[in-house]
């Protein structure tokens, strides 16, 4: 029989009453979209954040720990995104092990997991009535899963299946993180071996376990609530069933690998076309031109994908996570079999780069722009997004994603300073950034090709 395990909601709600209010509160923030935003801290390390909708039909439960992909070690690749799965999925000790078929029947709203390079992901979605008893869950999880040998065994599948596609997947899937590992300075044979995982057939439960008890805990994690907070005090309600937990200290990364740019050419042993992608080096996220390097490149990204697009392709040609991995932005154009070469991929680049110079751009162009990415950075949703948070739970689960993962990398104290910079951004600065794409100093040039 499934359960669903949403526990008694007024006990909680009573707990919650009892709770200690936790230190340094302040005011929440309204904004324009009429949503209030609070930002505080647990004294076990946990960072909370929440933005709050009394409107919204669904409430979005976002916990990221400061881990990811790029710590595994040498000998352990795939770890990560392992232990992701296990925290999502295992059994505690007082809820059963869970399925993805049991997530589809017991968050309708929707969920997801992934380890991302630099972090981990767990996301929960609920109607206002649950979240009590889904954050209690989410709490439950934190203390502690039991890794079980059919749990790890499933878990360590999932991950090859994942890593298997980065490398060898579509191109809409595998470009975007060979585009990277090439820049990192990795081969043909380190990234089959990412692809294969076979070294997880030596990770047992008690090593699992002791890596997650490492991990996942609040001195390492963020937690971010979106949505119809009304009637709960949410602050108390965090506290009663986090505060309690072992803090544990923050993970000790990996070093990070310097970017390369340069022409890089690949070819695994399979069939097919040639493919290619170009990666362009970012200037660093702390760096005062930063914001206006990504509202120039949000503007290219619109361009390239209209004058890319065909009846036959609507997928993405752009891709750049702000957060998780801003040093590197990469463009997959449409292939070119009559000649894939790296130095076409450049003159390609480049010509598209003149052709947005021949646009007229306007103030009002930057404006709608900026204006739909604002809520990436913390600020207000546009009206369109309004409409679909009203009744979509998909808009919550992303934006809940999002806080989590800026208050990792900076918090409210980073943020606020960038999306200031980044609402005054004027128009002028389209030519210097269009120039820093097509300069062959800043370009990952990529070329996949296949072969025996």
């Amino acid at each position: 029989m499934k359960r669903t395990g949403f526990g008694s909601i007024l006990g909680l709600l009573m707990l919650a009453r009892l709770a200690i209010v936790p230190p340094c509160a302040v005011a929440a923030e309204s904004l324009s979209d009429s949503t209030q935003v609070e930002h505080w801290k647990l004294p076990n390390g946990l960072r909370v954040t929440t933005r709050n909708a009394s409107w919204a039909k669904s409430v979005a439960i976002s916990l990221a720990y400061d881990v990811g992909s790029d710590d595994d070690a040498a000998d352990r690749d795939g770890l990560a995104q392992t232990l992701c799965e296990l925290a999502f999925t295992g059994a505690t000790e007082t809820l059963p092990e869970r399925t993805r078929d049991d997530l589809d029947s017991q968050r309708p709203y929707g969920w997801s997991f992934n380890a991302t390079r630099r972090m981990t992901l767990l996301t929960e979605v609920a109607a206002p009535s649950q979240f009590p008893g889904v954050l209690s869950q989410v709490a439950d999880r934190m203390r502690g899963v039991k890794v079980t040998r059919e749990g790890l065994k499933a878990a360590v599948q999932t991950a090859r299946d994942v890593q298997n596609s980065q490398i060898f997947g579509p191109p809409a899937t595998s470009l975007f993180y060979i585009a990277r590992e090439v820049a990192r300075g990795r081969k043909e044979d380190a990234m089959q071996k990412h692809a294969a995982a076979a070294d997880l057939d030596r990770l047992t439960p008690a090593q699992a376990q002791s890596e997650m008890a490492r991990r996942f805990v609040p001195a390492n994690a963020a937690l971010a609530i979106a949505g119809n907070l009304r009637g709960v005090d949410v602050r108390k309600l965090v506290q009663n069933l986090f505060g309690p937990i072992a803090a544990g200290t923050p993970f000790a990364h990996a070093k990070s690998d310097s970017l390369r740019s340069g022409d890089y050419i690949v070819q695994f042993p399979r069939a097919g076309k040639s493919v290619w992608a170009m990666g362009v080096l970012a200037p660093a996220l702390t760096d005062s031109l930063h914001p206006s390097f990504y509202l120039n490149t949000l503007v290219m990204h619109s361009y390239f994908d209209e004058i890319w697009r065909s009846d036959t392709d609507n997928g993405t040609h752009f891709f750049y996570a702000l957060i998780d991995e801003p040093d590197l932005a990469r463009i997959v154009p449409p292939p070119n079999p009559k000649n894939a070469t790296v130095e076409a991929l450049s003159f390609m680049i480049e010509g598209s780069v003149a052709g947005l110079f021949r646009e007229v751009i306007t103030q009002e162009d930057y404006d709608v722009v900026r204006n739909r990415a604002l809520w990436i950075v913390g600020g207000a949703m546009v009206s369109s997004m309004l409409v679909q948070a009203r009744t979509q739970p998909a808009q919550w689960h992303t934006l809940a994603r999002s806080m989590a993962a800026r208050e990792l990398r900076g918090g409210e104290a980073f943020w606020s300073n960038y999306r200031r910079r980044f609402e005054t951004q004027r128009i002028g600065a389209l030519d210097t950034w269009g120039n820093y794409y097509a300069s062959r100093e800043k370009q990952v040039r990529l070329l996949v090709v296949p072969g025996r």
